[in-house]
């Protein structure tokens, strides 16, 4: 039987890790996904899997308090643990340089859009057996690199729970959003044309589920606790009416754990990051599909896998066309039917947790017997990420043996160089 060591970075704090099954409990994406993982490779009965947390506090006889990375490796050692999985940001030398020395076969689970650093690591350390990305769109975004030698997709998984069904024509026309409130989730361009909204739709009702803390429990919120100052006075001066005051269609209800179902239920239309930055997959706008509720979400990035346009959702790419889905789906009772009821139906079939724990198991397999990645073809050539640009990058490299520098890990280099003549500017 193999020993699997997950690392949980967090400072959550969760009493009963049987309420993973129940859905997120108001913590982080990436914290959930880890915690997900080990419930289930728990609960398959063919691994033993222990839990290696850094600042969270778990309640399970399998979990291990360690104060940092370098003690998490050595505990994984003496656990005699076979295979190691960890998230990859703000790992520095000396993590790389144990895993070397202990030779403990890793995994790297990547949710996040990677650094040249991180990529440039990644590649060099032998111990990392395979980097696995969270969507295919995000696995194809590093085709071009030679990270891609050792790499594979696996999708997140979703809880799924029975949720109460209330047909369009009897809601409300609520719109919800579902996300953390800062800039890269794009909840400011839905609240730019939220008032364009009302005037097609006057008695609609915007619900925000999320704030500024999600991701970061040490950000500083600005004075109506919705986000951090800057971009709280961006979303409000959206949001508010010609007095100054927010408009009575719009309730901000924070973080919220399983309490938000029964508000999600009552949804008539759920929206997801309406920029598409940063989101390689986008738990929540799969979530609204097991609520048969149709999705708005961006026409690019991990959305592309997660919401299939004009079936379950509607995948848009500008302001204007995220006025007209939302507008669209709140009046059109047939069609907002039709796509809840498709999404209700196989929307989501690929992420349920037998399927994903399935795929990690053969990841398992291929680790502990050596074999090496198989390179996947890209989809979506012409989207986002100059995907069709890394494609000819790739072939180059790996037909004629040219030696080019992968498209993302220049983006990345050029962006950090910028931000330090910035700095030493300003």
């Amino acid at each position: 039987m193999q020993n699997i060591g997950i690392l949980l970075e967090s400072k959550i704090d969760i009493t009963n890790i049987d309420i993973i099954k129940n859905g997120n409990p108001g913590i982080g994406g990436s914290e959930y996904l880890l915690l997900q993982l080990f419930y289930y490779l728990l609960g398959d009965g063919e691994y033993n899997c222990r839990l290696y947390t850094k600042g969270a506090i778990v309640h399970n006889k399998y979990a291990s308090s360690v104060d940092s990375d370098l003690t998490a490796l050595k505990k994984a050692i003496e656990d005699k643990i076979d295979i190691f999985i960890f998230i990859p940001k703000n790992k520095d030398n000396d993590f790389y340089n144990e895993l070397e020395h202990q030779k403990l076969k890793s995994i790297a689970w990547v949710h996040n859009y990677i650094s040249y650093k991180v990529i440039k690591s990644l590649q060099k350390c032998s111990m990392i057996k395979r980097v696995i990305f969270v969507s295919k769109q995000h696995y194809d975004c590093y085709i071009d690199d030679e990270l891609i030698k050792k790499a594979d997709y696996i999708y997140n998984m979703l809880n799924i729970k029975q949720h109460k069904y209330i047909p369009p024509q009897n809601k409300e026309p609520i719109v919800t959003y579902v996300g953390a409130l800062i800039p890269t989730k794009g909840f400011h361009k839905l609240a730019k044309v939220w008032k364009k909204i009302l005037k097609k739709v006057p008695n609609a009702k915007l619900q925000v589920i999320g704030d500024g803390r999600l991701y970061n429990k040490n950000a500083v919120l600005g004075h109506y606790g919705i986000a951090e100052a800057k971009y709280e006075k961006k979303i409000l001066n959206y949001l508010n009416d010609k007095n100054g005051k927010l408009l009575e269609s719009v309730t901000f209800l924070g973080s919220l754990g399983n309490e938000k179902e029964e508000l999600i239920e009552k949804t008539k239309v759920g929206v997801a990051n309406p920029t598409g930055k940063s989101e390689t997959f986008c738990l929540s706008a799969v979530e609204y599909k097991t609520y048969a509720i149709p999705v708005v979400t961006y026409k690019g990035y991990g959305l592309l896998d997660t919401v299939r346009n004009n079936i379950d959702g509607i995948l848009i790419k500008n302001e204007r066309e995220l006025k007209n889905a939302i507008v669209k789906l709140l009046t059109d009772n047939l069609k907002n039917t039709e796509y809840g009821q498709n999404g209700l139906k196989d929307g989501f079939l690929e992420f349920l947790p037998d399927t994903i724990i399935k795929q990690w198991k053969n990841v398992f397999y291929d680790i502990y017997n050596d074999k090496i990645a198989t390179i996947k073809k890209p989809t979506n050539y012409f989207f986002d990420d100059f995907k069709w640009l890394k494609y000819i990058n790739y072939q180059l490299k790996y037909f004629f043996h040219l030696r080019f520098k992968s498209i993302a890990f220049i983006t990345s280099q050029n962006k950090e160089f910028i931000k330090s003549i910035l700095k030493r500017i300003l």
